[in-house]
């Protein structure tokens, strides 16, 4: 399962990160940053604060 997070620019979004999802055990698989580059530090950021908004019973673990 796959999630695009968006930051805002005035009136469009633009795609900051994709993170692909494992259901099963609930655990990020990958997370990649525009054009399929490695995610910053900033990214890292808002990938963790994803997490604990939408994680279901526990954090999930980043694997990749």
């Amino acid at each position: 399962m796959s999630y695009s997070i968006f930051k805002k620019k005035g009136f469009e979004n633009d795609s900051l990160v994709t993170i692909e999802v494992d259901p099963i055990r609930n655990k990020i698989v990958q997370a990649k940053g525009k054009f399929n580059r490695d995610t910053t530090e900033e990214e890292n950021k808002v990938i963790e604060a994803w997490n604990k908004k939408f994680s279901v019973n526990k954090i999930m673990e980043v694997v990749a």
